[in-house]
């Protein structure tokens, strides 16, 4: 299928592992130019040049940005108008979690540290990236989130908070831009292989006290499909939401869980 993105540029933050990574990948195959950032110079050089080898422009671009520090996002739009002589087309917001655990048991930088991802991050780059779309009358906002903010789960009660503010931010941008060829959704993945997920697996087994493969096995169970998602299952919807041919969707929260939040709505 093609989606109609060859040509067009995207923005991916945190897309040098995971999720993000698969994102960026999927979207430079299908011919776009992928900027992406994340923390660490190794991290962005390697994965530069894996993206690039997966386009057929064999381009991509990766900035060395927190997504907590607004003047290092300022910095990394700064570069792509540079580079492109416009904003991005497409804005993917990825961002990893802030610190799990029971929430009697953290303190208040665990929620200054969401709220700093997730939030502030997100609003900042949001006022820096959609006016640039609204002037071209095109644009993409898509933001990953999870579906714990419908079925909340162990030990990730300030993730689920912060990223549900995320949802009411991104659901009244919608309302806002919705005239303006710009569309806005969510897309919120289940239990994927992922580094954090293997940590948090790992956390699990030790306080249980039950091997690992154990733990996953009964996380699984819980997912009508009988498997966790990869990386790539989510960077494919990812996809389809940045095309032409998802003009129509706007405002919307997609799960990507296999089945696993079981709510009516």
């Amino acid at each position: 299928m093609d989606l109609g993105l060859l040509g067009k540029t995207a923005l991916v933050c945190g897309g040098s592992r995971g999720i993000g990574k698969a994102v960026a990948l999927e979207l430079a195959r299908e011919g776009m130019l992928v900027t992406f950032c994340a923390r660490g110079q190794d991290d962005v050089e390697a994965s530069a040049k894996e993206i690039a080898a997966a386009s057929p422009r064999k381009e991509a671009y990766g900035v060395v940005a927190d997504l907590a520090k607004p003047d290092q996002l300022d910095t990394m739009v700064d570069q792509i108008v540079s580079r492109f002589g416009h904003g991005p087309d497409v804005l993917v917001w990825n961002a990893g979690g802030p610190p799990h655990g029971a929430l009697l048991s953290l303190g208040d930088e665990a929620l200054d540290q969401g709220y700093a991802l997730h939030l502030r991050g997100a609003f900042h780059v949001i006022r820096r990236v959609v006016p640039l779309m609204i002037a071209r009358r095109f644009g993409r906002v898509i933001a990953l989130t999870s579906t714990a903010v419908k079925q909340p789960l162990q030990a990730l009660g300030v993730s689920t908070a912060v990223r549900a503010g995320l949802h009411g931010l991104l659901k009244s941008l919608a309302v806002e831009v919705g005239a303006t060829g710009v569309t806005v959704n969510i897309v919120m993945p289940g239990y994927t292989l992922t580094e954090r997920l293997e940590r948090v697996i790992q956390a699990r087994a030790e306080s249980e006290g039950l091997p690992l493969d154990a733990v996953l096995a009964e996380v699984s169970a819980e997912i009508p499909l009988g498997r966790l998602a990869r990386p790539e299952d989510i960077a494919s919807v990812v996809a389809f939401l940045a095309s032409e041919r998802a003009g129509y969707v706007h405002g919307q929260s997609v799960a990507v869980d296999g089945g696993f939040a079981r709510g009516l709505f």
